[in-house]
């Protein structure tokens, strides 16, 4: 069965996640290759990661290879043995497209240690991943940039492999727009954000949400359509059809305010978010206008750039979850199939007509 623990970064402060590889592979005793390629500094990365691991019962092992020595070492026999006798892969965070250039030669060949790493995948151990780790597991996969620059290509294809793109830091770093647009890029139509402090486990078709935080999932039904949905801590989804269990502690919100149209600033940001969630949510019929603003230059008493447009609305699919206690939290929220519209606009600010609240 295929399992994978797919981590948004910032995992360091949240043990059910470390609790939740190891039990994948195996529990108490279980032997974990953590392989820091993707780090500047590898070896400190590891010795981090190593106390974790050790702390929750399971037997780190180095595998030793880093962007000074992945010519020898993904080649090395000895280390593709090593990798043999694992229980589970965990590939630490950095810069994923070291991961690629460490594991895939410059004519697209996989080097042996990869091929060892996708034989016991497929025997069924595990595959981990945080941050950069995490972002190498789709195919094809984000390498890095934002907005309009952002670059995808070849990735390692252990989550839906040609059919999903995975984001990392994504709710935190105000990534919404980069995956949006990595899927124009692409064929692909589903885009999976992972937020920090949190984890999409994935067993075979079916996927739950474990952190602090949330993940979010955009479906593109057209050009500038998609369906959105954001899932927290016990939520499950079929990855197969996309459809959605949503935790038992959280219960149905029901409109209860007048209709109303809302508007967002900084949608892209984990309170922005929230609120526009909030609000299509409690409002009946509503519509959440939201912007993500990017000043790239100046020209006089101008500045230029360009902004994210995006409409948010309700359908008869659309439904919203809270915690049923009285701590309310972005954390603690759901919501499924949001219809959203977005576009790219140019943006033009006349300094002169903010006299009396300056823009610097």
């Amino acid at each position: 069965m295929n399992k994978l623990v797919i981590i948004g970064g910032a995992m360091k402060n949240v043990d059910e996640i470390y609790r939740e590889i190891v039990e994948l592979s195996g529990g108490t005793g279980c032997k974990i290759g953590l392989i820091p390629l993707a780090g500047s500094r590898p070896y400190e990365a590891w010795s981090k990661d190593e106390a974790k691991f050790k702390q929750h019962g399971a037997k780190p092992i180095l595998i030793d290879i880093t962007e000074k020595n992945y010519r020898t070492n993904a080649y090395s026999k000895e280390i593709v043995e090593e990798i043999e006798g694992l229980d589970g892969i965990f590939f630490m965070g950095g810069a994923q497209r070291r991961i690629i250039k460490g594991l895939i030669d410059e004519e697209g060949k996989e080097t042996p240690a990869l091929k060892a790493i996708r034989r016991i995948h497929q025997e069924g151990k595990l595959i981990a991943g945080n941050s950069a780790g995490a972002a190498v597991l789709s195919n094809p996969m984000i390498y890095g940039g934002m907005d309009m620059k952002v670059e995808v290509g070849r990735g390692l294809g252990f989550f839906m492999n040609g059919k999903a793109i995975i984001d990392q830091h994504f709710i935190q770093r105000r990534r919404m727009p980069r995956l949006i647009e990595a899927l124009w890029k692409t064929n692909v139509n589903l885009g999976i954000g992972i937020d920090e402090e949190t984890a999409l486990i994935v067993e075979g078709e079916n996927g739950w949400v474990i952190g602090n935080s949330s993940i979010i999932i955009l479906e593109k039904t057209g050009e500038k359509n998609f369906k959105l949905s954001y899932l927290s801590r016990g939520d499950k989804i079929n990855l197969k059809n996309l459809t959605a269990k949503i935790c038992e502690e959280k219960g149905e919100v029901k409109a209860e305010e007048e209709n109303g149209k809302h508007y967002i600033i900084d949608i892209a940001s984990p309170r922005g978010i929230y609120t526009a969630l909030t609000k299509l949510a409690e409002t009946k019929n509503a519509e959440v206008e939201g912007y993500i603003i990017r000043i790239i230059g100046e020209e006089e008493e101008k500045r230029i750039g360009y902004a994210y447009k995006v409409k948010l609305e309700k359908t008869s699919e659309t439904k919203f979850y809270q915690d049923k206690g009285k701590f309310k939290t972005y954390q603690r929220i759901s919501a499924l199939n949001v219809e959203m519209q977005v576009e790219r606009v140019g943006l033009e600010l006349k300094l002169t007509d903010y006299k009396d609240h300056p823009i610097k």
